[in-house]
């Protein structure tokens, strides 16, 4: 069996700031534009949950 190595590093996970899921950025099933970053969200619930308030998020993890 022969490997190629990939030309492309594979994308970096990024975390749903409400449920804690890390997940490639392209698999995000809902993305919020806040205070000028892009939250990406594992579901369309988890985003919901975030936009009731965003700072109870943004100040539990605020490296997100």
């Amino acid at each position: 069996m022969k490997f190629m190595k990939s030309d492309t590093t594979p994308a970096e996970k990024v975390m749903d700031p409400v449920c804690g899921m890390r997940f490639k950025p392209e698999k995000a099933a809902a993305t919020v534009e806040y205070r000028g970053k892009t939250i990406h969200f594992c579901t369309k619930a988890c985003r919901k949950q975030f936009e009731r308030d965003p700072t109870l998020y943004v100040t539990r993890h605020p490296s997100r």
